[in-house]
């Protein structure tokens, strides 16, 4: 969740989409698209459904998504 401290929003990864750069993030009990900053599928490295990741508001006010993949949490790290 975010609040006035943090620019992080926290969400559960739901899928990678066909499109490389998106994928569906559950926040707050809605699916939102969001933008992947990665050239090639993340699945192939890691198991993301159902856990918990971090994003950040996109930075261009006409971007398609509201919010960026950042963090995976791993191993007391990110």
């Amino acid at each position: 969740m975010q609040n006035s401290k943090s620019i992080y929003t926290s969400g559960i990864f739901v899928r990678e989409l066909k499109n490389r750069f998106l994928c569906e993030v559950k926040i707050n009990g809605i699916v939102e698209e969001c933008y992947v900053p990665s050239s090639c599928h993340l699945s192939n490295f890691l198991q993301l459904e159902g856990r918990r990741v971090l994003l950040v508001p996109t930075q261009t006010p006409s971007s398609r998504t509201k919010y960026a993949l950042f963090a995976v949490p791993f191993k007391k790290n990110y």
